[in-house]
């Protein structure tokens, strides 16, 4: 059985232009990443937050023969119920980007109404009434930021003498996968992922496919950490953030969340659940700004090989933080990202994604409840990995305020805030328009979807996107998946990176070595 297969180059790979006809929306030129400044101490909260009390269950403190605080919020945590042999998980906050690339617009009341219509044909109007408001405010709030030169307002109010009165200092909540075990050799490359996942998610669906990945260890690489990065909208980091979080959003800040994790947070050196070095506190420390410096300019060097492997959202943003950041990584693996040539429209998709954002189901009495009533979804969760759903129902959900039900962490309001920014897919073809610009020593290798309607618009714009940057570059396409292949299809995905990394990092010729092919590799996964 074939598990995967390759997407031929076009006839020509010569470079498509910069813009179709279609794209007059667009901006000319690159849009930097706005950049990164510290938030006043003022932004701070006190005490600082704590993790939701539902993930903290899901965890254990443990402390270090070098560790005395008693601050709860200093103590580590490490997963108790982890499911990867040989790997513990600890819990960390980190401020994101600050300042915000747009300003912050409150919630209108309407949004905590809407879910509470008993009456379909009302709760219908609300919805088509709300999907207006999302959209149109995006619109109106972003009307000239989404241009080259121009600082947006609310970065321009942060940095103002008013003291960014229109800004929220977010909150990202970061999982920590660390080895437990010693290297399979003491020749071995020790590299770190970066897991960035799709709208709607959240970080602990990555587990099924990190335990797959690491389940067959090569004498060549290992994975010595694996850090995912969880969007200020999404599962517990929505809960940090509460009513921080505002009716507009720019893609944009989650590359820059991304690079501030990279750039100011992710620590110098790691740590072992048997070493005696001190274990990482909740709230990741700010490395020193000569360090920063030195990550921007030169990466990190022989500390670590980064490999950012990001899904839909996730890879669309990541890429576009490699574009401009090229130093900090080795390699990505964009996983069906949201990058769409400039003459793809879509705008009709767009807006059916904000409304059935709005419009899903979000409470059910119990989590044995929701994961009955989401297995019947056939046609969506009912794809699903059953590991992954699980996880998605226990870590994705939370005891709503009154305690008598269960409800997602990301409301879905702030899922549709995620799709309205894609709009006019400025972000995902401003991706698109750049790859061909991306450091040829950056490593790519695609992993697309090969079940249903392609995001890029057809067969033919997956193909240009896959070869928009032919250097260094490589792809497969998993053909049983559908887009939410990390949640589709978790093994099969490992199988493709675990083959990515062995052709990158060790012996080029493992097939012939080892006898190795898809089915044997995956049954032993």
């Amino acid at each position: 059985m074939t598990l995967s297969t390759f997407i031929q180059p076009p006839p020509s790979l010569s470079s498509p232009p910069a813009f179709y006809p279609s794209s007059s929306s667009l901006p000319a030129g690159r849009r930097q990443l706005l950049p990164l400044l510290d938030p006043p101490r003022s932004k701070f909260p006190n005490p600082l937050p704590s993790l939701p009390h539902e993930s903290a269950e899901r965890v254990r403190s443990i402390r270090t023969t070098r560790n005395n605080d008693t601050d709860t919020n200093n103590i580590p945590q490490t997963k108790t119920d982890l499911n990867i042999p040989g790997f513990a998980l600890s819990t960390h906050l980190i401020p994101a980007a600050y300042p915000r690339t747009l300003p912050y617009v409150p919630i209108p009341e309407s949004a905590s109404t809407y879910l509470t219509l008993k009456d379909k044909a009302e709760r219908r109007k609300a919805v088509e009434k709300l999907t207006k408001e999302v959209i149109e405010t995006r619109v109106q709030v972003g009307e000239g930021n989404d241009s080259d030169d121009k600082v947006s307002r609310g970065y321009e109010d942060a940095i103002d003498k008013d003291g960014g009165q229109n800004q929220r200092l977010l909150w990202n909540c970061v999982n920590r996968y660390y080895r437990t075990t010693p290297p399979p050799s003491k020749k071995a490359k020790p590299l770190t992922l970066l897991l960035t996942h799709a709208n709607g998610l959240h970080k602990e669906t990555w587990e099924p496919f990190l335990r797959y990945l690491t389940s067959i260890t090569p004498e060549e690489y290992y994975i010595e950490e694996a850090w995912a990065l969880e969007a200020v909208q999404h599962g517990d980091s929505a809960l940090v953030n509460g009513n921080n979080l505002g009716l507009v959003y720019d893609w944009v800040d989650n590359s820059r969340d991304i690079i501030n994790f990279l750039t100011r947070y992710l620590p110098s050196g790691t740590t072992t659940a048997n070493s005696d070095s001190e274990s990482f506190p909740i709230h990741l420390p700010r490395i020193s700004q000569s360090e920063t410096d030195t990550r921007i300019n030169h990466g990190f060097g022989d500390r670590r090989t980064l490999i950012s492997i990001g899904h839909s959202f996730g890879g669309c943003t990541a890429l576009l933080a490699a574009l401009s950041y090229p130093a900090l990584f080795h390699s990505i693996v964009p996983v069906d990202p949201v990058v769409v040539p400039p003459r793809t429209d879509r705008v009709k998709e767009i807006l059916n994604f904000v409304v059935g954002a709005l419009g899903r189901r979000n409470q059910w009495k119990d989590r044995d409840e929701a994961l009955a009533s989401l297995r019947t979804s056939r046609a969506f969760f009912g794809r699903w990995d059953p590991e992954v759903l699980e996880l998605y129902v226990r870590c994705g959900m939370v005891s709503s305020a009154d305690q008598k039900s269960v409800e997602l962490k990301m409301p879905g309001l702030q899922e549709a805030v995620v799709f309205a920014d894609g709009r006019s897919g400025i972000v995902s073809r401003e991706a698109y328009i750049q790859l061909a610009e991306l450091d040829p020593k950056v490593r790519l290798h695609w992993v697309m979807a090969g079940v249903g309607h392609p995001l890029a618009g057809d067969a033919e714009a997956v193909r240009e996107v896959v070869w928009r940057r032919p250097v260094n570059s490589s792809n497969r396409v998993i053909e049983r998946s559908a887009h939410l292949i990390v949640q589709e299809a978790p093994r099969e995905l490992a199988l493709e990176v675990r083959t990515f990394l062995d052709g990158t990092f060790g012996n080029k010729f493992v097939g012939e070595k080892d006898g190795f092919s898809e089915g044997k590799l995956l049954a032993r996964l």
